[in-house]
């Protein structure tokens, strides 16, 4: 199977992509193991998930490249969007807390979100499993056109991601502590970033578009990273200058 030049450089920036994440949520989750946090294990799981719908990109690319072979569109949604909602409930569950939510309100929240996402998987399921075309078709060898359900799906996901993340960085830009009140900066900061790459994402089609965006999404995920855990490093480089 031959693939075409824009599809080599977007198969090899998804693979790029979808390892970049891995890394970032393994070593955020790792964080626990210094300040014994268990926070920081829920967060690197849904840094980890932010990598998940685009698999199903890699999975086709590395089979398109190294067996010649094109899988079922089946296994393409499956990758792509069936299990979303457990990095999603997983980082609701952690930003409830940080948030310092009220026990009752974060449970009742966490109903209602775990609710309404087993009814939308429920439903994505069942389509996956009856007519593909209703999820998307065929862009090419690697990827797919999305249609409405996909859009949808992939639209509340983001909306919940970016109210979340916003909540989490506003909170931490409000805070009388210096360190506390630059990292909600970062972290706001890459959201906007992530914000236009989504939106690009997963409304317009062309190739390029969708290479741009994974390029600044990992550039999200970078500050994300930043703001969330402060390297050392980071912070003597940067922090301290930015306050000198």
């Amino acid at each position: 199977m031959t693939l075409s030049f824009e599809l080599w450089i977007l198969g090899i920036v998804t693979i790029i992509y979808v390892c970049f994440f891995i890394g970032v949520g393994i070593k955020m989750a790792l964080v626990y193991r210094r300040i014994k946090n268990k926070l920081f294990i829920y967060i690197g799981i849904s840094v980890i998930g932010t990598a998940y719908p685009w698999c199903s990109v890699a999975v086709f690319f590395i089979c398109a490249v190294f067996f010649n072979i094109t899988p079922p569109l089946e296994v393409f949604f499956l990758l792509n969007g069936s299990f979303i909602a457990i990095p999603i409930l997983i980082w609701l569950f952690a930003v409830l807390q940080i948030l310092e939510v009220d026990p009752k309100k974060q449970k009742w929240i966490l109903i209602f979100f775990t609710a309404f996402w087993g009814l939308f998987g429920i439903i994505y399921n069942i389509v996956l499993f009856t007519d593909t075309n209703l999820l998307g078709t065929p862009l090419n060898e690697i990827e797919m056109s999305y249609a409405p359900i996909s859009q949808i799906h992939f639209l509340i996901a983001t909306i919940e991601l970016v109210v979340t993340v916003f909540l989490f960085g506003r909170t931490y830009w409000k805070s009388s502590d210096p360190r506390i009140s630059f990292q909600g900066k970062i972290i706001l900061l890459a959201l906007f970033i992530y914000i236009f790459a989504a939106v690009i994402e997963i409304f317009i089609d062309a190739i390029p578009i969708r290479i741009v965006a994974r390029c600044l999404v990992m550039g999200y995920g970078l500050g994300y990273y930043l703001g969330v855990v402060m390297p050392k490093w980071f912070e003597k480089h940067f922090f301290k200058e930015n306050n000198a």
